[in-house]
């Protein structure tokens, strides 16, 4: 990779980050095609940059979020300890996927998102948050959304908003998971001999 590239990807990664965020996604979400460009692996390349990307977004949101009061921090911990089991499995299935279907899952994906943003939001207000239930269905999530590549903000941001929690509390116990949950993942692919993302 040459200078110029590396220079055009940090410019591009930290517009892509300030959009990302204030649209309430992770980083990695937009970086998986952006890197595309630049990396021809997808499942050693620009999956590995992308998670440590949406991590490193994620734990600079911890901080403001955390400091506004909106994080569920022993929610938030749970969901970081399973996901961060769950998604090596995540990982290592994305290496045995063959690349063109990966890139159809992940633009479904991002279909389903978008549509889900435009629908009405049916918030359960006044009640609590079934943590049993959200803490099972991160195990799913996190391996889905780390074979894609995306980390599990995408689809588990939506999923607490479902089970009652707040939406900005959502987006604030969601970034936990995140930066918790991308260094298994990382450590896995090198683990079983990925090449470096850069």
């Amino acid at each position: 990779m040459s200078l110029y590239e590396g220079v055009l990807i940090a410019a591009g990664i930290a517009v892509l980050a300030f959009f990302s965020w204030m649209l309430g996604f992770g980083v990695a979400l937009a970086a998986v095609p952006f890197l595309s460009l630049f990396l021809d692996d997808l499942a050693h390349q620009v999956h590995p940059m992308s998670l440590a990307l949406g991590g490193a977004t994620a734990l600079f949101a911890l901080i403001g979020f955390g400091r506004a009061g909106y994080v569920e921090w022993r929610l938030g911990w749970q969901l970081a300890l399973v996901a961060g089991l769950a998604s090596p499995v995540g990982a290592w299935l994305a290496q045995r996927f063959n690349p063109n279907l990966l890139w159809v899952l992940y633009f479904a994906s991002v279909g389903y998102l978008l549509y889900r943003m435009v629908q009405p939001r049916f918030v359960r207000k006044g009640q609590a948050v079934d943590t049993r239930r959200a803490t099972l269905l991160v195990i799913p999530i996190a391996i889905y959304s780390t074979m894609l590549g995306v980390g599990v903000g995408f689809l588990l941001v939506p999923t607490l908003i479902a089970l009652g929690l707040e939406p900005r509390r959502a987006a604030g116990t969601n970034t936990l998971p995140i930066a918790a949950g991308i260094r298994p993942c990382i450590f896995d692919r090198q683990r079983f001999g990925v090449a470096s993302p850069i």
